[in-house]
């Protein structure tokens, strides 16, 4: 929801290395859009989307012990 909601611009980011990742993101959108490839995005709750959800576990579980240099 959080990336959904920066996307979007209903949310602001105050977080510089996220702005970072934030505009690489529309540029991506932008480069889509003008090789006409229509996108959007959306948040879709995970229990719907369990596939997802199981992934996401699964890079929690294997991150484990290792320390991000974005935390």
């Amino acid at each position: 929801m959080l990336v959904v909601m920066l996307m979007q611009g209903m949310w602001g980011c105050h977080r510089e290395h996220i702005r970072v990742l934030l505009q690489e993101c529309h540029d991506l959108g932008e480069a889509l859009a003008f090789r006409g490839c229509p996108w959007t995005i959306r948040h879709v709750y995970r229990e719907y989307n369990t596939v997802a959800d199981q992934l996401a576990g699964q890079a929690i579980q294997e991150s484990r012990g290792q320390v991000s240099p974005w935390w």
